[in-house]
């Protein structure tokens, strides 16, 4: 779950979707959602939020839901790279989106209009290493550690753009 201004909570669940729900006075969630999104259901993804926008993968479809108007889609995106778990992380202007994918490929994307552009793809795993990322990469500067199946990659991310992998 994630508490958002404005006394709201966002929770996404596999067999419920996408649910705002807001906080009474005691701070104690009403029982019924005041936005609902049953297009996005998932057990392992937790969505990322930026200026009134949530963005979450489900099945094999990234999501732009308006945390102002009931969830309502504002874009979505398929692709094979989003399907299973994903670890999310946008920058605080909202104007760059990571996908860190299952796989093990990262997806950097501009989400800010009414649709989404792709600005980068990087796979740094041997394609047969075949890792499937769980944990959660770690950043330190413009660097970035992801935890593959046999090996850990360190990336540098000079101006938001991916360079070359290293092992660990």
């Amino acid at each position: 779950p994630i508490v958002l201004p404005k006394d709201r909570l966002l929770v996404v669940t596999e067999n419920n979707g996408m649910r705002l729900y807001q906080f009474d006075s005691a701070g104690v969630p009403a029982p019924t959602p005041i936005g609902v999104n049953e297009d996005i259901v998932t057990d392992t993804v937790t969505p990322v939020v930026v200026g009134g926008r949530a963005y979450c993968t489900s099945d094999d479809e990234l999501y732009c839901v308006d945390l102002e108007n009931s969830l309502a889609t504002i874009w979505r995106i398929r692709d094979d790279a989003f399907a299973g778990h994903a670890s999310l992380f946008v920058n605080a202007t909202g104007d760059r989106l990571l996908v860190v994918t299952h796989s093990g490929e990262l997806v950097l994307l501009d989400p800010s209009g009414r649709s989404p552009r792709i600005v980068s793809r990087f796979s740094p795993f041997s394609s047969d290493e075949k890792p499937e990322l769980y944990a959660e990469p770690a950043f330190l500067g413009d660097r970035i550690y992801l935890r593959g199946s046999r090996s850990i990659r360190c990336l540098m991310m000079p101006e938001a753009n991916l360079a070359a992998a290293t092992d660990l």
